[in-house]
């Protein structure tokens, strides 16, 4: 749909938060399993053939449904001025959020709390549609505005290839995209900006990740590596986590893949509840009480 809007696959590509290549794959999978052509490809832009156009309007009819019952489930569970609810993407939530609520709890014992899951774009959406007014996403690009949102940055931390600490890379101090192409790799969830990226890193050198584990989940893929049955590629926080519970072994990684930003969006301070409001200011002064969460550069 996104393509449609914008006109172009650059745009979808975008505002899902997802690499070029990747985005154009899925919309030609999706042709494949339509058995038709769905988009006119020109050379800077493209438009729906007459079965692009049917499948446009029932997709776009079916997210007004679903954009209806998600209002009517925000608007029918109303929260009252001790009550917060979040929704943050699952590294998120393995990373901070446990910690973050735990400090925030100690300060405000009788608030409650709701933490639902959600991928980056899910919660984009969300927030379009006035279904959240505090929410965590996480990208790799700079971040895109949100209507009637404001946001500001609360972590950024490289990526680093995790393997087991078996592995023949594992005593390495840091290697290149090239260097991890001979070795099986962990496939990632089809939406995952990180597997985009580094698809995108491996073609530009002639060459496709060896993929014969794929998995469902961040958290699955990891769980894969402490076998010793493949590598990945995670953000930095959430490995050294990891790696109090798992054999695993964190590897800097060199080259032109960016840093993951974990942005906070929320609605303006006068429409917080006064629950909402002490939670952001203490999201704001977070980091810089705990330093364990900023990574410095090597």
């Amino acid at each position: 749909m996104a393509a449609v809007e914008g006109g172009n696959l650059t745009y979808a590509a975008r505002v899902n938060h997802v690499a070029l290549g990747a985005a154009s794959r899925r919309i030609s999978n999706f042709e494949l399993l339509m058995g038709k052509p769905l988009l006119k490809r020109h050379a800077r832009s493209v438009t729906l053939t007459q079965t692009g156009q049917v499948v446009a309007d029932s997709v776009g009819r079916i997210l007004e449904e679903l954009n209806a019952l998600g209002n009517l489930s925000y608007n029918s569970n109303p929260l009252d001025s001790k009550s917060v609810r979040l929704l943050a993407n699952s590294i998120t939530i393995l990373e901070h959020l446990p910690d973050i609520i735990r400090q925030f709890k100690e300060t405000s014992p009788d608030v409650k709390i709701e933490v639902q899951e959600s991928r980056s774009w899910e919660t984009e959406h969300a927030l379009r549609q006035d279904c959240a007014r505090i929410a965590f996403i996480s990208r790799i690009e700079n971040p895109e505005p949100v209507d009637g949102f404001h946001h500001f940055e609360f972590l950024r931390q490289p990526f680093v290839l995790v393997t087991h600490a078996t592995h023949p890379l594992a005593k390495k101090k840091s290697v290149k995209i090239a260097d991890i192409l001979d070795y099986d790799f962990i496939g990632l969830p089809p939406a995952s900006v990180i597997l985009s990226c580094v698809q995108d890193e491996a073609r530009l050198l002639g060459k496709v990740l060896r993929m014969p584990i794929e998995v469902s989940s961040n958290l699955a893929a990891y769980h894969m590596v402490s076998t010793g049955v493949g590598i990945t590629v995670a953000p930095k926080l959430i490995v050294d986590k990891l790696k109090k519970g798992f054999d695993l072994r964190s590897i800097k990684l060199e080259g032109k893949l960016k840093p993951l930003k974990t942005m906070v969006y929320h609605v303006a301070e006068e429409k917080l509840n006064v629950t909402e409001v002490k939670l952001l200011h203490f999201l704001r002064t977070y980091k810089n009480k705990n330093p364990s969460i900023t990574f410095q550069h090597e």
